[in-house]
């Protein structure tokens, strides 16, 4: 309720000045989760969360397996060892 005491020198319909103006909050906010889909469940649940409140299961994260990609640079330097072969 707004105060109506006589010092009081505005109305239920101007801004407290007193509180958060306009300018104060940032200009990127949008209220908007950023979600993903759980691996078992598939239902929403907040974007990085470990686990799912569905289902009631840790959601494992697909990490890039390191040895897959060690094993594609092993395999492009042989074949580029291969090819300097050819060529000499």
């Amino acid at each position: 309720m707004p105060d109506w005491s006589p010092d009081n020198d505005y109305d239920e319909f101007t801004p407290d000045p007193e509180g958060p103006q306009d300018r104060d909050l940032p200009a990127d906010d949008d209220d908007e989760t950023i979600t993903e889909r759980c691996p078992r469940c598939g239902r929403e649940v907040v974007e990085g969360t470990d686990w799912c409140p569905h289902c009631e299961q840790w959601i494992e994260r697909s990490r890039t397996n390191s040895r897959s990609v060690g094993v594609k640079i092993v395999a492009v330097a042989l074949l580029a060892l291969f090819l300097l072969w050819l060529l000499w």
